[in-house]
């Protein structure tokens, strides 16, 4: 792990936050970069390290967390939530998809949403790490369930084809689309940072005196979820749960 120096800037960058919070696969990923074509660049490169090839399986059935922060002057002052603008290249599955992140806020009261839950759930983890090979099946699945809480008059067989589901006798295909984000919103949607921009080198970030809480933030987790404390980060990707962090590809760690 790099030591962070003594002396930190206060600039103004975006973070993007890729985590799941405390479990069997703990994740604690933060880029930062005062542009968003960097931030970009960083998270689609897959160097096995950074970027995961696992980006489906840990939002679509871990909950993981995918927010950009936005950061003025090293305060953190807000961000949104990105998953929302995931895309496959199919307007189809980019539905389905979102009825899954969707479902993942369901109360766990509703019997209803957990009966969907379960069987989504089942759907995912038969794939072998490959969630979003199982987009089409998934697509059946909430249009089947649909029918049945309709009460409409296919609700029987809605009922009988789940349970061939449920058995596992649904081929899937081979492989699945790979989930990109949709930079061009999330740009139009990401207010303009305040001078100095950060470009390289280590930034001292804090919360603001009303801080921002995110569920299942890794960030909104820790020790400093306070505007007393702070937390050191750099130009680059920052793994805040192994403590080991590489600069963007081609550069060496700041000084």
């Amino acid at each position: 792990m790099t030591t962070p120096p003594e002396s930190h800037s206060a600039s103004s960058c975006y973070l993007l936050e890729y985590s799941i919070g405390p479990g069997a696969t703990p994740l604690g990923y933060v880029y930062a970069a005062g542009e968003l074509s960097s931030l970009k660049e960083m998270f689609e490169k897959d160097e096995g390290y950074g970027y995961q090839p696992f980006l489906d399986y840990h939002v679509m059935l871990c909950g993981a967390v995918l927010h950009l922060w936005v950061v003025q002057r090293g305060t953190i002052v807000g961000g949104f939530d990105v998953r929302p603008y995931l895309r496959t290249g199919d307007p189809g599955w980019d539905r389905t998809l979102a009825r899954v992140i969707e479902l993942q806020e369901r109360n766990e009261a509703d019997e209803r949403a957990e009966e969907i839950w379960e069987d989504v759930g089942t759907v995912i983890e038969d794939a072998d790490w490959e969630a979003a090979r199982t987009l089409p099946l998934l697509g059946k699945v909430f249009e089947l369930h649909d029918q049945i809480t309709a009460a409409s008059d296919a609700a029987e067989d809605a009922e009988v084809q789940l349970e061939v589901i449920r058995e596992g006798d649904e081929e899937l295909p081979s492989a699945g689309p790979l989930l990109k984000l949709d930079w061009r919103t999330v740009a139009e949607l990401a207010p303009s940072l305040q001078p100095p921009v950060l470009a390289s080198g280590w930034l001292e970030v804090t919360w603001a005196d009303d801080p921002i809480w995110v569920e299942d933030s890794y960030i909104c987790d820790r020790p400093y979820y306070d505007s007393s404390s702070s937390i050191s980060l750099h130009f680059g990707w920052n793994d805040l749960i192994n403590g080991d962090d590489y600069p963007e590809k081609g550069e060496s760690l700041p000084a």
